[in-house]
């Protein structure tokens, strides 16, 4: 299977590299919508999710390694350690039990892996 890899969030909000995006998945998408949650505002979507100025709370920084995540798990050339839907269902059970922490920690350790689209 190879190593692991990960992109940042910081790789995947750059403007420059929006063209790397998984065909599946817009810069317009909301995180609401993509998540199949309701805790954030409605026109919050993938790419200002991506740039939120450093997060305050827990889950704006959850909107910020989830969706990095995401975007990784998507990924043809990216071999991340999560598929689509176990980052999906981390991410929603990490709202349901509001245990954020364990959620944006491991989403930031595989997303801060070597990127091999940088």
């Amino acid at each position: 299977m190879g190593v692991n890899t990960g992109c940042s969030a910081d790789f995947w909000g750059a403007l420059q590299n929006i063209p790397q995006w998984p065909e599946d998945y817009s810069i317009c998408d909301r995180v609401n919508h993509v998540f199949d949650v309701c805790i954030y505002k409605d026109n919050l979507n993938l790419l200002f999710a991506l740039n939120l100025p450093v997060p305050s709370t827990l889950t704006q920084e959850l909107a910020v390694e989830g969706t990095a995540a995401l975007l990784n798990a998507a990924h043809p050339l990216v071999n991340y350690p999560l598929t689509e839907e176990e980052v999906i269902a981390i991410f929603q059970e990490a709202v349901e039990t509001e245990n954020y922490e364990e959620a944006i920690s491991l989403f930031a350790a595989y997303n801060n892996l070597y990127c091999p689209l940088a």
